[in-house]
């Protein structure tokens, strides 16, 4: 708990090969908090979990308005009907969202927990998109879509990959393309972004 704040700092060596991150999480909320005058504590106990506290000072507001952004509701989109998908995404929270939204859009998304998984899956199936989480276990994302791109045919040199990664950083966004990825889709995912990716990349026909 001494440096856990430190940036670059985590707990375990192992962490960012089983869960990503950096260690940057934690220094820039602290940093912010900071920043409005507050401050952050911790209380952990090991085997059981840790608990973090910040208060923060604020003026009270206006009774003015807010000038809400006009958003096009998730249900008027249109459908994309006959895309198919396979996604490679470890995470059971991130796999229920993204078939829920997929069911909306009437997108057919199959879903693998591994690269290695991913790998063997495009060789079975058409798909016109891949969206391909970076960790994983066993194969991660980046060999995934670098065996992919090395599979014989025409096909797997031109299928969409779409990395999905909760980091900002640009070296993991670099990495992704090195690796054969062409584009990335942040996490937690935004339905709307979500949407436009497998609208651009699922070549869908304008009717």
């Amino acid at each position: 708990m001494e440096f856990i704040f430190e940036r670059f700092t985590q707990a375990n060596a192992d962490t960012n090969r089983k869960y990503g991150g950096t260690g940057l999480g934690l220094a820039i909320t602290k940093r912010l908090i900071e920043l409005m005058g507050g401050s952050i504590e911790v209380e952990s106990t090991p085997e059981i979990g840790s608990s973090f506290k910040f208060g923060l000072s604020f003026r009270n507001g206006s009774n003015e308005p807010i000038l809400e952004r006009k958003t096009v509701p998730l249900k008027a989109l249109k459908n994309l009907k006959g895309i198919k998908v396979l996604m490679a995404e470890d995470n059971e929270i991130n796999v229920i969202l993204v078939k829920q939204f997929m069911k909306l859009w009437q997108v057919e998304c199959d879903v693998v927990g591994n690269g290695l998984l991913a790998l063997q899956q495009v060789q079975l199936k058409d798909y016109d998109m891949v969206f391909m989480d970076l960790q994983m276990p066993l194969m991660d994302g980046y060999q995934s879509a670098t065996a992919i791109r090395a599979l014989p045919g025409d096909k797997f040199k031109k299928l969409p990959i779409i990395a999905l990664t909760a980091s900002a950083m640009l070296d993991v966004q670099y990495k992704a393309f090195d690796s054969g990825m062409n584009d990335y889709i942040s996490k937690p995912f935004k339905p709307d972004e979500l949407y436009h990716k497998i609208e651009i990349y699922g070549y869908v026909p304008n009717d």
